[in-house]
């Protein structure tokens, strides 16, 4: 009887080769034979045969597996798969299966090279290695055993070579062993025993350069892919290569270790202990034992995904500050609850346990767990000095002497330390080694600013994954072809979890685990009021949830009380005096309670001054304001807040147009921080940062009850988007505006919602929807008698008949403005209707009158300073000009009122004007600065994503000029 794994399943018996042709059938056998003479049962092989998806009524159907496999293998063979409670198992003697005749070769190798017999040596690893025909399991289709099994296989093949290489190099067989080694080396670049050894061989034939050139090859591929320098072993041969030291002849292969050897042992291969060296112990003088190297690394994440640029800034950051003399090596990974910290540090840290040949240490704080206080550090210590091989009687009782042993033994030596979940500095600081060589990975909930300030550690702070490494996420967890299946669903997925890692491996475990169709886990998350519900798992860890609340529980009651607070906030980011609103406190509490939340990561700063969270912890906070404020006190926020906004965006409205009445508002409530401004720039740049946040909090008014506020906010954006040309986001706050002054009642909110609902409809080319609202505005203008809103009402309404050519309704409309604007006895209204009435005037071909009228007004916008105004009237005094056909002038005027436009922030007027002046220009000859004009024009236009855009291309376009 044969039968073997290493390559594709092989079965013989006598002759005769048996095929097992069923994929599951395969899968069985191979599960058994790799517990050979060990009962599986039948839990383990239907986990193992349906890839951790047992069909149901698995226990039935794997015992006609077994049956029917008993029959394809015959009497003889089928008789060796023997029924043993709970399961089944197979029979084999070492002679009889490849994978127990490796394992016997695999220590009977071991122990020759730790012995120095490399003759043995050489003749048991090579038979080893023979017995490998390809891939283990090439032809088993399992995921499971893919994933579990075939790594350690191919762990201990690979030291079978290096064991194998090491004993070649001691019997002299130096150029047979070179081709050999740069095939091996080549296949797996970043395992450095193979490079020393190439190295070694390359030297011994001669071949110097040929070594030097390896050396430099390898480096440059380790810089690319891990960001790292070579291990010590390949420094050390490097520099003995270019000494041409006399022991790269005469010693040992390994001997390069310093009396260290860091070969992997293979657990499942009974390990076999470090290989030969150099000054090993003869038969007369007795071995000393090799020292205990801690492992303490955890195993790594199963499904890590993404964080590519992490790991090299991780490796870049440690290999550049351990080029400076005597700095201690510390760097902390910071984010919030669930982003994946512990993750990266132990990914991260595998990567490069070759390059700490000394070991790695790792503790679990518990600086943020549900189960318990955090750990202290002398216990932490404690738990070092045991991984240590340090006796228990001598490690001291007191904690400082216990330290200074930590500090003592580690001194010297490199060794990895990870702190992982730590609480605070205070936690982290005696475990840091008191020497370089030593480097220290730490990972908080909290910033740990204080180790900046003390050792200039080096901060990494997480942000959710990208959308590619969400999916890639997803991928690894459930596999392709399901996320193929429902592109839909994923996107939506990927969107609710807010690709935070923690919500996606949640998300992904249910639908691997539960047989839930993605679509379906998209629609119990769509539901933001219950979308942590469909994130929690049973176990602690893995609750959305609860892993936030391990995080507040470390926050002082006011900072917590913020937090909640802060999921009602509509926006998507709030400011310091916007946060202090919402609180009902001063800044400087503001300031401080926000900061507290940050050092915690349950808020970020992207911006300075401004603070938001993911979706994830937006929902959670808005659990906490429902459980711990009452229904009245909620209301009371929410209404300090939008005070806030209204307030503030009065004040910035008067500064970026000066000419407007402001609103006449009730009092703010107690506690509200109001921003004011003194001049355009400072508005404007308010107006950028809170835009997301005002258009929210006008819905979210419009939602809670506060109409007021609803139709008020959209006022004070209104010339910002006009400026800007946010023509869509204008349109539709301003239809919220509308409903809730019609709620309201309020005439006056009505007529202001009405006309600006009628510009923003103007501004996107629907004329007629414009002045149905215009009208509808002046009635209650009328209603009211307010004579500067019928002003307004009717100029806006003339406007909108030019647009539509309809001059006479025009004309009617500028004077009925005008008429109004006189009885007001305002300068600002009157410059403005008689504007109006110069252009419309115009229009129906009166340009004597026109330009007079024109010409008035700009006088008197001059005369009050108002530069807007200015520019208005220059453009249309320039329009004037043109129809008399005095190009020059016309090109003027045109030119000062596209710099009053720049200056005043207005991008559609600028792009509007300039596009007249390109009329005058070619008008006037000059087709070179028309098209130059119209070029600028068009960039606007399409920046603003303007319809008027495919009028300036037409124009633009090569002949129609000419024909023109």
């Amino acid at each position: 009887m044969w039968l073997a794994l290493l390559g594709s399943l092989q079965v013989r018996n006598g002759d005769a080769e048996l095929t097992v042709p069923a994929a599951k059938q395969r899968v069985l056998l191979a599960t058994l034979l790799l517990r050979a003479n060990h009962v599986v049962s039948f839990d383990e092989l239907a986990e193992t045969i349906w890839d951790g998806e047992p069909a149901p009524g698995a226990n039935t159907t794997v015992r006609n597996y077994v049956r029917r496999l008993r029959q394809v293998l015959g009497p003889a063979a089928g008789a060796r798969v023997v029924t043993r409670d709970p399961g089944y198992l197979v029979e084999v003697s070492e002679d009889e299966l490849d994978l127990l005749r490796f394992a016997r070769l695999y220590r009977d190798g071991g122990s020759a090279v730790r012995s120095g017999d490399w003759r043995r040596a050489s003749r048991t690893l090579a038979c080893a290695l023979a017995l490998w025909r390809g891939s283990p399991l090439a032809d088993i289709p399992s995921e499971r055993l893919r994933r579990d099994e075939i790594p350690p296989l191919n762990q201990a093949r690979l030291q079978a070579l290096e064991w194998h290489f090491d004993a070649e190099l001691q019997l002299g067989r130096h150029a047979d062993a070179v081709a050999a080694l740069e095939a091996a080396s080549a296949k797996h670049p970043l395992r450095e025993r193979f490079h020393v050894l190439l190295m070694l061989a390359q030297y011994r034939c001669g071949r110097q350069a040929d070594a030097l050139a390896t050396y430099r090859r390898v480096r440059a591929n380790f810089a690319d892919e891990l960001g790292v320098e070579p291990g010590p072993e390949l420094r050390r041969t490097h520099e003995l290569i270019l000494r041409a030291d006399p022991s790269l002849i005469s010693g040992s292969a390994t001997g390069l270790k310093d009396q260290k050897n860091n070969h992997c042992q293979v657990e499942s291969f009974a390990p076999a202990g470090p290989a030969a060296q150099a000054g090993r112990a003869g038969p007369d003088r007795p071995r000393a034992p090799e020292p205990l190297i801690p492992r303490q690394l955890p195993a790594r994440t199963a499904h890590f995904a993404g964080r590519l640029a992490e790991l090299s800034q991780l490796s870049k950051q440690f290999d550049h500050l351990g080029q400076e003399p005597g700095a201690q090596v510390i760097a902390v990974i910071g984010g919030t609850p669930g982003i994946g910290k512990t993750a990266l540090a132990v990914r991260w840290a595998h990567l490069v346990s070759d390059h700490f040949p000394d070991g790695q240490l790792y503790v679990n704080l518990r600086g943020f767990d549900p189960a318990g206080s955090p750990v202290e550090w002398p216990d932490a210590i404690r738990g070092f000095l045991d991984a240590l091989a340090v006796p228990a009687s001598r490690v001291p009782a007191d904690a400082e002497a216990r330290a200074s042993l930590y500090r003592s033994l580690l001194a010297g030596k490199r060794i990895l330390v990870v702190l992982d979940n730590a609480r605070d500095e205070q936690q982290v600081r005696p475990l840091i080694p008191g020497e370089p060589g030593c480097r220290v990975l730490v990972t908080s909930r909290n910033e740990l600013a204080g180790l900046v300030a003390s050792h200039g550690t080096h901060c990494i702070t997480l942000d959710v994954l990208s959308e590619e490494e969400a999916r890639e996420l997803l991928t690894r967890h459930i596999g392709p072809e399901r996320l193929t299946a429902e592109p839909a669903a994923v996107s939506e997925v990927i969107a609710h979890c807010a690709r935070l890692p923690l919500a996606l491996a949640i998300t992904a475990a249910r639908a691997a685990t539960g047989r839930r169709s993605l679509a379906e886990l998209a629609s119990e998350l769509r539901e933001s009021q219950h979308r942590l519900d469909a994130l929690d798992l049973a176990d602690p860890a893995m609750s959305v949830r609860s892993v936030f609340a391990w995080s507040l529980a470390g926050l002082s009651d006011q900072a917590a009380r913020l937090f909640g607070l802060l999921g009602m906030s509509p926006g998507p980011d709030i400011s310091i005096a916007g946060a202090a609103s919402l609180a009902g406190c001063d800044q400087i509490q503001a300031r401080r309670l926000l900061r507290e939340l940050t050092r915690a990561f349950l808020l970020t700063e992207p911006t300075g001054g401004r603070f938001t969270c993911h979706d994830l912890l937006r929902a959670y906070a808005s659990e906490l304001s429902v459980s711990r404020e009452s229904p009245a006190e909620r209301q009371r926020a929410l209404h300090r807040l939008l005070d806030y906004y209204v307030h503030s965006g009065i004040s910035a409205a008067v500064q970026v147009n000066p000419d407007r009445r402001p609103l006449e508002l009730p009092p703010a409530l107690p506690w509200v921080t109001c921003e004011t401004f003194t001049d355009k720039d400072a508005a404007l740049a308010w107006y950028e940062q809170e835009r997301a946040a005002l258009l929210a909090a006008t819905v979210a008014a419009s939602q809670s009850g506060f109409d007021g506020h609803a139709w008020r906010l959209p006022w004070t954006l209104s010339d910002y988007f006009s400026y800007r040309g946010h023509w869509p986001e204008w349109y539709q706050v301003q239809l919220t505006a509308v409903a809730a002054a019609e709620r309201s009642g309020e005439a006056y909110g009505q007529a202001i919602a009405f006309r600006l609902l009628g510009q923003a409809a103007a501004a996107l080319g629907d004329q007629d929807e414009a002045r149905r609202c215009l009208e509808k505005s002046i009635l209650f203008y009328d209603e009211l008698a307010d004579p500067d809103g019928q002003t307004a009402g009717h100029l806006d309404c003339a406007r909108i008949c030019v647009f539509q050519g309809k001059f006479t309704d025009a004309i009617d409309h500028a004077v009925q403005g005008l008429k109004y604007a006189r009885s007001t006895g305002l300068t600002g209204p009157l410059a403005k209707a008689l504007n109006a009435v110069g252009w419309c005037l115009a229009k129906t071909g009166e340009l004597s009158s026109a330009l007079a009228h024109c010409e008035e007004a700009l006088d008197l916008h001059r005369q009050l300073g108002n530069g807007y105004g200015e520019a208005l009237a220059l453009d249309s005094v320039g329009y004037v000009h043109h129809l008399l056909g005095d190009y020059g002038a016309a090109v003027e005027s045109f030119r000062q009122s596209v710099a009053g436009f720049v200056a005043t922030g207005d991008r559609w007027l600028q792009a509007d004007t300039l596009d007249r002046l390109a009329d005058a220009y070619l008008a006037a000859g000059n087709r070179a600065e028309a098209n130059r004009a119209w070029r600028q024009s068009l960039t606007i236009l399409e920046e603003l994503k303007h319809s008027g855009a495919t009028a300036i291309r037409v124009k633009l376009t090569p002949g129609l000029i000419a024909k023109r």
